[in-house]
């Protein structure tokens, strides 16, 4: 077979291991060891497809080893998908193994054997396929098209732009020049194919690559391999998905396939030119040529793993390179607060903001590192000047991913400048930007060390900085206060384990056993009213008969905010399940909300006091009530319908957002938008 006839001869398999291993350009996701996932998922992969290579040689002859590697082949799948998402395209590398190297027919193969089965089984895949494609498009794309809101790129925008970057990893992988790698690149982004130039020329290489690993598959089956190889494994990072745009630690798994088409090229123009020397002499010329290139690459890469030596160098590194980058600047001025060169970091963070786009991820980076360096430079007013006015100028608009540290260090500041309540105040925020980004168990734990703080600093001389009228803690145990603010701003589970922490170091305190004692009762209560929100999952999971199906289309598209197109097909689909079990109280309060996306308060109003009649206790009906009274313009109906969710769910995690509605309606505002509803 052909892919023995390469694998014959230790050399060309050697050159490429040995070229790819030592490449100065790995140093990103090796030395690099927050990116360990990316050689994690490269060793079960390409194991993955080794152990089923070799169970493709042994399945003739010896089937029982066939299988052992069948297994192994699996195992590693199994290791590889639980390893980085990238793994999602290794049943496609399988694929492609076993079409390029084993059996070529296999497509027509498993056309014929559809084509063999009944209507049934075709109804069945067609059904499949069909339903497939609509999720992907009604829910899959809006969530990946959302993922843009906090880029500076759009959609179009990234794939123009990734094909350049595309090309220039290849180049990267050609000549990798340590003066050429950086942690951080500043990449100009494609606007049409014109724009830059080179845009169009990138994709136009990439087409044709592509054609002629399909064309010439037959004739040159390891160098085309390699070139599949390679794009394969960049689909999931270099195509729609909006991640940023180039970053070198994603060439480790793909640069397989690249050196190894490279190695093939070259192992076969060497024999070709060499035909007139003995093999001997040639197997000693492709050995010097292998120890030199090995040698070089090791230099480079030993040169490369110096700008590594510490957060310091590597970042500043960065910065040298790209001066020019946001990110590489604002990342070097948190690095800068680390080693106590404070006024350093506010000059690289301050030319951050100044090159950054407004309400990007990098300003609120920026201007948490402004924040350390005046903090520890004893600058208090001002660090808590400046964040108030970033803050107030940016943060509605803000990515907010960095906002929770930045609030959380301007509470310290205000801790220092003895301001307990501005520090409460911000401490709060920070627990609010923790619940809208991650929702991270660590930033909610450095929430409840400031909380802990505020009140270890001004709690022995009274305060009220949730201007309750009562002094805190009062006679309530500090772990306790800090608990009951976290459930009363919609962190109940939170606020369970500090409790429980708490009971466990002090069981005799009379406090924390009533709150032990109240967590028992509202389990019970929590219990009952999530079975009443699980609607949709109930009938995704079994989505067979007619009406299940029916609900499940009606609540994806109404759920989703599909476009109108969508939601006539929605609606009828609900219209139809209606049909089949008119008293559904689910069907009916989705109804509802249909009527309440066309603007008809009063018809949504009635469909969910007709759920409320059948059970009066059903807080997800009473959500909707609040959303359908606030569009007939009952006010104080929807208030009280949202305060009756609290009522009756009182671990609701999004209780805040609750709260915050009837704030806004009380102050005359609307609360109307895809984004309350959702």
């Amino acid at each position: 077979m052909k892919l023995q006839a390469f694998f014959h001869s230790a050399p060309p398999p050697l050159c490429a291991a040995a070229v790819w291993a030592l490449s100065p350009l790995q140093t990103s996701a090796v030395t690099y060891l927050v990116q360990r996932m990316a050689s994690i998922q490269a060793l079960f992969f390409t194991l993955s497809v080794a152990c089923f290579i070799k169970a493709r040689l042994l399945s003739g002859d010896k089937k029982r080893s066939a299988i052992f590697f069948f297994f192994l082949c699996a195992l590693s799948s199994l290791c590889s998908f639980l390893s980085k998402e990238n793994s999602a395209v290794l049943p496609v590398a399988l694929a492609i193994t076993d079409i390029w190297f084993f059996d070529s027919a296999w497509l027509k193969k498993a056309w014929a054997l559809c084509r063999k089965t009944g209507w049934k089984v075709r109804a069945a895949t067609a059904a499949a396929l069909l339903s497939s494609s609509f999720y992907a498009f009604a829910v899959v794309l809006p969530e990946l098209l959302s993922g843009y809101a906090k880029r500076d790129f759009n959609l179009i925008e990234r794939l123009l732009t990734e094909g350049r970057a595309v090309v220039w990893y290849m180049s990267l992988l050609l000549w990798p020049n340590p003066a050429r790698l950086s942690m951080d690149h500043e990449v100009e982004i494609s606007t049409s194919l014109l724009s830059p130039l080179t845009t169009l020329p990138s994709l136009l290489v990439i087409g044709a690559l592509i054609f002629l690993a399909i064309r010439f598959r037959r004739r040159f089956p390891v160098i085309t391999f390699g070139i599949a190889w390679f794009f394969l494994n960049l689909v999931i990072e270099s195509t729609i998905i909006p991640l940023e745009l180039v970053f070198e630690h994603r060439l480790y798994l793909p640069s397989i396939g690249f050196y190894l088409s490279i190695t093939a090229i070259l192992v076969t123009v060497f024999r070709q030119a060499a035909r007139r020397l003995p093999e001997a002499e040639f197997a000693k010329a492709a050995c010097s040529s292998l120890l030199i290139v090995a040698a070089c690459l090791t230099l480079l890469t030993f040169s490369r793993n110096g700008a590594w030596e510490d957060p310091v160098t590597i970042h500043y590194d960065a910065v040298a390179k790209a001066p020019n980058s946001p990110r590489a600047n604002s990342d070097f001025a948190n690095v800068l607060c680390t080693v106590d060169r404070y006024e350093d970091a506010i000059k690289y963070a301050e030319r951050s903001i100044e090159l950054g786009r407004k309400g990007r991820e990098t300003d609120a980076l920026a201007q948490n590192a402004i924040t350390i360096a005046l903090i520890k430079l004893g600058r208090i007013d001002e660090a808590i000047e400046r964040d108030e006015e970033f803050l107030k100028d940016k943060v509605n608009g803000l990515d907010g991913g960095p906002l929770p540290n930045l609030c959380l260090n301007l509470a310290q500041a205000c801790i220092i400048a003895k301001k307990p309540e501005e520090a409460y105040r911000w401490t709060l925020e920070a627990l609010k930007y923790v619940q809208l980004t991650d929702n991270s168990f660590y930033k909610k734990g450095l929430v409840e060390m400031t909380a802990r703080a505020i009140l270890a600093e001004f709690g022995p001389q009274g305060l009220d900085p949730n201007h309750d009228g009562i002094l805190d803690p009062g006679d309530l145990p500090p772990g306790l206060w800090v608990a009951k603010e976290f459930k009363k701003h919609g962190e109940a589970q939170y606020a369970r384990e500090i409790i429980e922490r708490e009971y466990a170091n002090d069981p005799g305190d009379p406090h924390l056993k009533t709150e032990m004692e109240n967590l028992q009762k509202e389990d019970a209560q929590n219990s009952a009213q999530k079975e009443k929100w699980n609607s949709f999952q109930k009938y995704v999971r079994n989505p067979f008969s007619r009406f299940n199906f029916d609900m499940v289309v009606a609540f994806l598209v109404q759920q989703k905010h599909l476009p109108k197109v969508f939601q006539a097909l929605g609606e009828n689909r609900l219209d139809a399940a209606l049909q089949i079990f008119p008293g559904s109280r689910d069907a009916r309060l989705l109804k509802g909300w249909y009527n309440y996306a066309r603007g008809d308060g009063d018809h949504a109003v009635e469909a969910a006091r007709k759920v409320l009649k059948g059970d009066p206790e059903d807080s997800n009906a009473w959500l909707a009530l609040g959303f359908f009274s606030s569009e007939a313009g009952d006010t104080e109906g929807a208030i009280a319908a949202f305060e009756k969710v609290i009522e009756l769910y009182p671990g609701y995690q999004k209780r805040t957002l609750v709260e915050d509605f009837c704030k806004q309606l009380r102050a005359g505002r609307s609360i109307a938008s895809a984004s309350n509803r959702q």
